[in-house]
């Protein structure tokens, strides 16, 4: 059951820009290059987060990481939000 669930996981996640697509026409487009950008970019940004980290292992630094990654995600969705209604 646990395997089958896995592979209905994986068919979901791999038809996503097929949906999006068929779903959002043209717009569609512009969704599934963000996707896969997304899924590009994800983990070498991880994997630079971890090292940066690992290179500021004071608590200082910690903190300074969870506010630039607050930012982040803050610039992020005024970004896609300004991208709706403009």
């Amino acid at each position: 059951m646990r395997k089958l669930m896995a592979l209905l996981f994986l068919i979901a996640i791999a038809s996503v820009p097929f949906l999006i697509v068929v779903l959002f026409s043209r717009q569609g487009g512009i969704w599934v290059l963000g996707y896969v950008t997304g899924i590009i970019t994800v983990p070498v940004v991880g994997i630079a987060a971890i090292r940066a980290m690992n290179t500021l292992s004071d608590e200082k630094a910690l903190i300074g990481t969870a506010i630039f990654g607050f930012f982040v995600i803050l610039i992020s969705f005024a970004s896609a939000f300004w991208s709706f209604w403009s």
